[in-house]
């Protein structure tokens, strides 16, 4: 029986602004851009070093960088009016790379905190999808077991790994409606 589901955040409830921004400069992810993105997920430096690393990688502007990030509040409201739906049913956790700076900010200023039981953030714990490990942390903090869980994220290789360890996962493809089929086939939805 399903009795928690966890939602990642970036491209499944808020734009995510590093995709963005590789995008909209026609940029590939290059092993020092991974990095760096791996660095500030981790907390091993601050939003702003990583915007500098961006810059310094890709020769684009520092500031021009840092207001990409800082002005994307693109929120899919289906998500959220579904996540609405599923809190009075089940537990609701949110998993996320991130830096907890960044994302507390974007929570605290959409007052999104309040729809979590549960908030984990890869730079707060120090571990990042797809470690198993992050994965497991979550079920803790959670107080529930793999099988009564359901992890949704839009990286296959997030998905993949959560499945490995019992958990229900759903890669999301930004198709709000096929989400919710695929949690009416487990019986979460109606």
């Amino acid at each position: 029986m399903i009795t928690t589901i966890i939602f990642d955040f970036f491209d499944v409830i808020h734009r995510d602004p590093y995709q963005t921004w590789l995008r909209e400069n026609g940029l590939q992810k290059t092993k020092e851009l991974e990095e760096s993105s791996l660095l500030v997920d981790l907390g091993h430096i601050s939003d702003d070093e990583f915007y500098q690393r961006l810059s310094k990688s890709t020769g684009r502007d520092y500031k021009d960088i840092k207001a990409i990030f800082m002005d994307d509040n693109y929120l899919d409201i289906v998500i959220l009016n579904l996540i609405i739906v599923l809190k009075d049913s089940y537990q609701i956790g949110l998993l996320s790379n991130s830096s907890s700076e960044y994302i507390r900010s974007i929570l605290n200023k959409h007052d999104l905190t309040e729809l979590f039981d549960e908030i984990i953030v890869s730079a707060e714990v120090g571990i990042a999808k797809p470690s198993p490990e992050i994965f497991m942390h979550a079920l803790s903090v959670l107080d529930s077991s793999p099988e009564n869980t359901v992890f949704i994220d839009d990286n296959i290789n997030n998905v993949k790994v959560a499945s490995d360890i019992g958990i229900k996962g759903i890669l999301y493809n930004g198709s709000a409606d096929e989400l919710k089929q695929e949690l009416q086939q487990l019986k979460v939805l109606d």
